[in-house]
C-alpha cells in the first residue's frame, strides 16, 4: 500500500473501531438530498482552484518538477525557532479551523454536523500521525494536496496509486506552490485553511465510500465516487479520466 493511501486507510481503521464517524442512514437523509453543490461550494470559495490547478500541471509529463521542497524530514513546526519558515508548511493558529464549517456546507442537519465535525478532527489527527511515522514534514501542504488529489482519485476509479506516483505527485505540488506568488503571500491562517480542506476533502469520500460498500448500499457507494471525481475536477480543471498515472506521478491529458 502506498504513503499516500496509508493514512487514508489509517483513518478508516480507527474510525471503524472507533465509532467515530456518519452512519450511512445519515448520509443518505442528510447528504443525499441536501448536496448543497459541495464541488463548488467547497473547494471553489475556500481554496485558490488556479494555485494548485497550475502546480498539478507541473506533474512529471506535463513539466519536469524540481525537488521537493520543505522541512527535513521528520522535523515539526516549530523545532527551528528564529529559521525562516519552509515555503510549504505553516504554524497552526488554532485547532481545526476547517471541521465545523465543512461539515456546515454538507448538511443542514445539526446531528449529521456533530458527527461530521468529530470524524473529520479524526482525519486531521491521523493524517499529522502518518506524517510523523513516514518522517515527512509537518503540515506541509504539498502533502496535503497530492493526497488530495491521489486519494479521490483512487475513490473515484479504484486505480492505486504506488509509492513513486505519490511521492512524484507530492514533489510537483510542492515544486508548483514554492514557485506561486500567490502562496508566498498566504499566512498561516489561510495556509491551515487550505490544508485542513485538502486533507479532509481528501478523506471523506473514500471514507464514505467504503463503509457504504461494505453495507452493500451500492446506490450511495456510486454517488460518493462521484462526489471523489468532482471535487478532483473542481481543485485542477479536468476529469479524473485525463489524470494518467506514471512512474513518476501522473501527466494530464488535455
Amino acid at each position: 500500500m502506498t504513503r499516500v493511501l496509508r493514512a487514508a486507510f489509517a483513518v478508516l481503521i480507527f474510525v471503524a473501531a472507533n465509532g467515530a464517524g456518519t452512519a450511512s442512514a445519515q448520509w443518505r437523509d442528510s447528504l443525499g438530498t441536501n448536496w448543497n453543490n459541495p464541488g463548488s461550494a467547497l473547494l471553489g470559495t475556500m481554496l485558490n482552484n488556479r494555485l494548485l490547478a497550475d502546480a498539478a500541471r507541473k506533474a512529471p509529463g506535463n513539466r519536469k518538477p524540481s525537488a521537493p521542497v520543505g522541512r527535513e524530514p521528520g522535523a515539526r513546526a516549530g523545532e527551528d525557532a528564529g529559521a525562516e519558515a519552509p515555503a510549504m508548511t505553516f504554524r497552526p493558529v488554532a485547532k481545526n479551523l476547517m471541521t465545523h464549517e465543512i461539515a456546515q456546507t454538507l448538511t443542514n442537519d445539526p446531528k449529521a454536523q456533530r458527527e461530521l465535525t468529530s470524524a473529520f478532527e479524526v482525519y486531521l489527527k491521523e493524517f499529522d500521525d502518518q506524517a510523523r511515522r513516514d518522517r515527512e514534514p509537518s503540515y506541509d501542504v504539498g502533502r496535503a494536496a497530492a493526497f488530495f488529489v491521489m486519494v479521490n482519485y483512487f475513490a473515484a476509479t479504484l486505480r492505486e496509486p504506488n509509492d513513486a506516483q505519490a511521492d512524484g505527485a507530492q514533489a510537483t505540488f510542492r515544486a508548483g506552490l514554492a514557485e506561486s506568488d500567490t502562496f508566498a503571500r498566504m499566512n498561516d491562517r489561510d495556509r491551515q485553511k487550505l490544508y485542513e480542506s485538502l486533507v479532509i476533502l481528501g478523506s471523506f469520500p473514500l471514507h464514505a465510500a467504503t463503509q457504504s460498500a461494505q453495507e452493500g448500499d451500492r446506490d450511495q457507494e456510486k454517488m460518493f465516487r462521484e462526489f471523489a471525481a468532482v471535487l478532483v475536477k473542481t481543485l485542477i480543471g479536468v476529469p479524473v479520466g485525463q489524470i494518467k498515472l506514471t512512474k513518476t506521478g501522473f501527466r494530464i491529458e488535455e
